[in-house]
């Protein structure tokens, strides 16, 4: 067996790339080889208890993890050592952080944790890229918002107190929406502005007649699907400044 503890989530990276995240405080990429086998890589990672959740950038040249002990860590691949590697911030929340979801840029990672908090973090530092990994962790193509920020960890947005811990967060693909799923009958979209490097954001707190939700999305045509405890999929059609369910 890879890992000796329960594994917490599992990501797959438009590359063909995969990652575990594990209790036992492992993690393991997986990369398709030629002959359509898989390599397996053990990422160089330091922290002190499990892994809750972890995501692969939109990018695929970077993942974010979030821990019980309340650590947030974007990983990397480290072209002069060949091996995949982490940079951490500890305590950027008072629980364990259990929700994570990157921005279509890649440069930035929403966080939710079971204080009841959410909060939307830099994921990308200057000294990246000004040394030899320089353009490893970027999506070249991408020219929307959030294209252009450096400093690592940095918060950008924060919510103390959503009503509930943080099941999922999402980005619309097109980075304009933060879909918030908290463990209430309510949820909330963010309409996330870039500026200047800094978070605007405009709040919808949407009313939902049933269970929590636990995984969601905004999809390009303007159509949030929602799944949870109700065991059904909802569909919302966007009217305006709200979401009405259909």
């Amino acid at each position: 067996h890879d890992q000796s503890q329960p594994v917490s989530e599992i990501d797959w990276a438009k590359d063909d790339k995969i990652i575990s995240g594990s209790h036992d405080r492992s993690a393991f990429i997986y990369k398709r080889t030629g002959n359509n086998s898989w390599q397996k890589m053990l990422v160089n990672i330091d922290i002190k208890l499990s892994i809750l959740c972890v995501k692969w950038a939109p990018s695929a040249k970077k993942f974010g993890l979030g821990a019980s002990c309340s650590s947030l860590a974007i990983g990397f691949f480290n072209v002069e050592t060949n091996c995949w590697t982490i940079s951490t911030r500890d305590k950027l929340c008072k629980s364990p952080i259990i929700s994570l979801s990157f921005h279509p840029s890649s440069n930035i990672v929403a966080i939710g944790s079971s204080d009841n908090s959410v909060k939307i973090v830099l994921a990308v530092s200057k000294a990246l890229k000004i040394n030899s990994l320089k353009n490893q962790h970027q999506d070249k193509n991408y020219q929307g918002p959030f294209a252009n920020v450096d400093n690592l960890f940095e918060v950008l947005f924060s919510i103390e107190d959503i009503g509930g811990w943080v099941n999922h967060l999402s980005f619309e693909l097109n980075g304009s929406f933060l879909l918030v799923l908290p463990h209430t009958n309510h949820f909330k979209i963010y309409d996330i502005v870039d500026n200047g490097g800094k978070v605007g954001t405009k709040e919808m707190d949407i009313k939902w007649n049933g269970l929590p939700f636990l995984n969601g999305y905004i999809s390009d045509k303007g159509i949030l699907y929602a799944g949870g405890y109700d065991k059904k999929v909802a569909v919302f059609n966007r009217s305006g400044r709200n979401f009405i369910i259909t």
